[in-house]
């Protein structure tokens, strides 16, 4: 479920939350979150915590609080390097290629054609900090 772009959700949850609750009490009174001077409090509650997530909340991950996204994250830079070093080592055999036959030089003009990405990015992040949205 997403959060959303208002307090809908949260002044929902409240909403449910607290209908269930009174919801076992005896009799039953959970209807009482309906009543017009009770669910503009249960509202407010939800815009409390939808400002708190959306407003003041970050997030923050690192090896130690999120260990497989960046094992992931080394793994996928490790990756992009061998690439960059294989695009390179298959760029210079093309440019020291000498073809002889028509559709030789075609595929080394069509191989050399090809646009470079460049290098990967340098330095891996360690870490991520970032709102909740």
């Amino acid at each position: 479920m997403s959060l959303g772009s208002d307090n809908t959700v949260c002044a929902n949850e409240f909403i449910t939350a607290m209908r269930n609750r009174l919801n076992q009490l005896n009799p039953p009174q959970g209807a009482n979150v309906d009543d017009p001077n009770v669910r503009p409090n249960l509202v407010a509650l939800g815009q409390a915590v939808f400002e708190i997530l959306t407003a003041d909340a970050q997030i923050h991950s690192d090896a130690a609080s999120d260990a497989t996204f960046w094992v992931w994250i080394a793994a996928v830079n490790a990756w992009l390097g061998k690439l960059s070093t294989w695009q390179a080592g298959l760029t210079a055999a093309f440019s020291a290629y000498a073809p002889a036959t028509a559709p030789e030089i075609g595929l080394r003009t069509a191989v050399l054609a090809v646009a470079s990405p460049g290098a990967p990015p340098a330095g891996v992040p360690i870490e991520l900090d970032g709102v909740v949205k």
